[in-house]
Formats: structure tokens, C-alpha cells, sequence
């Protein structure tokens, strides 16, 4: 990775600019673009859950040092406080890492695998446009029949267009109800959500959109991109880094695809749908406990219990924050390992390992 020393700015210096972002993983991702560049602030502290979480006042008091907020897309805490952390400095620049992704709806969330040789689903899509949501009174925006596009440089320097998401004027989507129904093909800039009290979003959008390498890599260039725009003097370092950071992407890709591809059983449990990303990257099928953000009832752990014993489901998957007895009955039940993951891990790279290494050891 390349470092850079900023004239007015040196690394390790209060003097360094700031960039905010909503989750820990986010901050692995910009330090892997921006190197030391930058101080980058997390909104979400260790512990605390994106699906409920609410900024403290020094929080929202932090957002007048930050140029560039970064947020991962569809976390409850965005939907929830995108315009307060807005209105807290109107001069603050928002981009939404997840666009340029093919989005996952709640109803797709599990199942049985789909077929995914579709290239649009699963082609290294080399989409590079972040959306921006400039301050009122800056230039940059154009219009074209009510689309708001922006000019950024892409992962080699070179200017092209692409679609702001335009968070409050996105169309509504119909959205397929049939848990086994095909999976959503929507990119992030044609999304539009509703989320219930726990942040989630029932017939909207899975937001664990950075549980996927393959996710990762278009996030990785929109970080790029966003970056390059509000700080050019620093482009070749940032472009370097990229170029790093996508190798080792499409190398852990190419491993977890080959373990993947070996394996004898393809189905998992969660507690909580996050894998969902990465079970279409691998043609897996994940089966969540939890159902519209509740805990199962008797007659879904019924079912599921059954689901296991036909499939040979050898794992299931828990975070820490959600109820392990529902779990710990199931593993009883189908001879299963509960595993504790952490979705939220700052070590983001790790915890993609340690989940496919699991499942490995588990479904063979």
C-alpha cells in the first residue's frame, strides 16, 4: 500500500482531514484506498447494533470537521438518520458505496440456491459510479430528463458520468413476496425501501451488501472514486491502492469460490440473514431463524428443524447480539455447531476467511 504525506496535512496529526463512515468494515475499506492519509471516523462504535443505533449529540457535533461521508447504503441507522447527519453540515458530501450493486430484497433472503450462472449477477460487474448528494448551491450536478448524474474519475483517472440515487425520488419497486422467487436485480440506484422498528427493511432491501467479496470490489472503487473527486491532489496513491486492494479481492474470491465449489451440502443457517450476499456469490442457501426481525415461532422451528435434517445443514450461524437459545435447540436438534460470527468485524478480510473456513469444515 502506498503512503502520502499531505502538505498541509501530515498522518498522525490532528491537522489530518476527516472522513466519516457508518460501519467498522467501512473503515478497513477507505484505510486500504486512503492509506494514512486521513482520520477516518466510525459512527457506529464496537457493540452496537446499525439496525438500531442513534448518534449522540458529540457525534452529530464531529460532522462540521467532515468533508466526505461514505455511508454503506441501507443500514437502519442511515434510513433512519441520513437526513439529521445532513443537516448537521450542509456542506458535507454523501456517497453511497452500495450503488453500482445488484441488490438483494428481504424476500429473497433465503431458499433454496437459484441459478446464478447469470452474468449480471455474478460477473466482476465493473460498475464505478458512486452516488453524490452535494451540498445546496454546488455545481456539479447536471440534469437529463430528471436524472441527476455527476462527473467522478474512475480506477485509472479517467472522467465518466454516472446516476445519483437521488434517496428521496427513487421509484417504488414491486417487490416479489416468494421466498424461493427470483433473486432482485435492481442496482442500488433504482432502490427504494421501507424499514420497520428494528431497522430492517421486510420486502425491501438486505442491506449487508459488504458481506461479499465480489460486493467488495465495486465498493472499493466507488471509495475510489468518491475519494479522487474531493482530494485529486492525492489520485495516484489512491488509484495504487486500489489496484492493491482489487488483487487481493479477486484472490480471496477465487479461494472461497474453490472451497465453495467442493462442497457436498450447500445450505447454512443464520440466526439473522446476513449472509445473503455471499450465498449468491457462492450459490449457496441460507435459512434464517428469525422471521421480519422476530424470533421464530414453534411451527417455523419446526420447519426448520426439519430443513436441517434433510439438507444435512451442519452449521448455523449467530451474532452476538441476538438470542442463542433458538439457535442452541436447533443445533441440539439436527447435530449442527452454533458459530459465533461478527459481521461487523473491522478485520473484515479475516472474518470472510473464518466464515468460508466454517463452512467448509461444516458441509463437507
Amino acid at each position: 500500500m502506498l503512503l502520502a504525506t499531505s502538505c498541509g496535512n501530515k498522518p498522525g496529526t490532528g491537522d489530518q482531514p476527516t472522513i466519516t463512515v457508518s460501519i467498522l468494515p467501512q473503515e478497513y475499506f477507505v484505510s486500504r484506498i486512503a492509506g494514512d492519509l486521513f482520520r477516518i471516523n466510525v459512527m457506529i462504535p464496537p457493540g452496537a447494533s446499525p439496525a438500531t443505533y442513534e448518534p449522540t449529540p458529540a457525534q452529530l457535533a464531529s460532522l462540521s470537521k467532515t468533508d466526505l461521508y461514505l455511508k454503506m447504503g441501507y443500514t437502519g441507522f442511515e434510513m433512519a438518520w441520513m437526513d439529521k447527519l445532513r443537516s448537521a453540515n450542509q456542506q458535507m458530501t454523501i456517497v453511497n458505496l452500495s450503488e453500482g450493486l445488484q441488490l438483494i430484497t428481504e424476500a429473497t433472503m433465503h431458499g433454496d440456491p437459484v441459478d446464478h450462472g447469470n452474468a449480471e449477477l455474478h460477473g466482476d460487474t465493473d460498475l464505478h459510479g458512486a452516488s453524490e448528494e452535494h451540498a445546496p448551491g454546488e455545481e456539479h450536478a447536471h440534469y437529463h430528463g430528471g436524472t441527476e448524474e455527476h462527473s467522478t474519475t474512475d480506477a485509472h483517472g479517467d472522467m465518466e458520468v454516472h446516476r445519483s440515487m437521488g434517496e428521496h425520488t427513487a421509484e417504488e419497486e414491486t417487490e416479489n413476496s416468494d421466498v424461493h422467487g427470483t433473486m432482485d436485480t435492481r442496482n442500488a440506484s433504482e432502490a427504494h425501501s421501507d424499514q420497520d422498528d428494528h431497522g430492517h427493511h421486510h420486502g425491501g432491501i438486505d442491506p449487508h451488501t459488504w458481506l461479499s467479496p465480489k460486493n467488495v470490489k465495486i465498493i472499493a472503487r466507488n471509495i475510489h472514486n468518491a475519494m479522487s473527486a474531493a482530494y485529486p491532489e492525492h489520485k495516484e496513491v489512491f488509484a495504487a491502492n486500489l489496484d492493491e486492494f482489487l488483487r487481493e479481492l479477486d484472490s480471496l474470491d477465487s479461494s472461497i469460490a474453490h472451497e465453495m465449489k467442493e462442497l457436498s451440502s450447500r445450505a447454512f443457517f443464520t440466526y439473522h440473514p446476513s449472509l445473503s450476499y455471499f450465498a449468491r456469490d457462492y450459490n449457496l442457501a441460507q435459512y434464517p431463524l428469525e422471521l421480519g426481525g422476530k424470533s421464530p415461532s414453534a411451527a417455523h422451528m419446526k420447519k426448520m428443524i426439519d430443513t436441517g435434517r434433510e439438507k444435512r445443514i451442519g452449521v448455523v450461524f449467530l451474532q452476538m447480539q441476538f438470542d442463542q437459545k433458538n439457535a442452541e435447540v436447533l443445533a441440539k436438534e439436527i447435530g449442527a455447531e452454533i458459530v459465533q460470527i461478527n459481521p461487523l468485524d473491522p478485520e473484515w478480510y479475516d472474518q470472510m476467511l473464518f466464515i468460508s473456513g466454517k463452512l467448509k469444515e461444516n458441509l463437507q
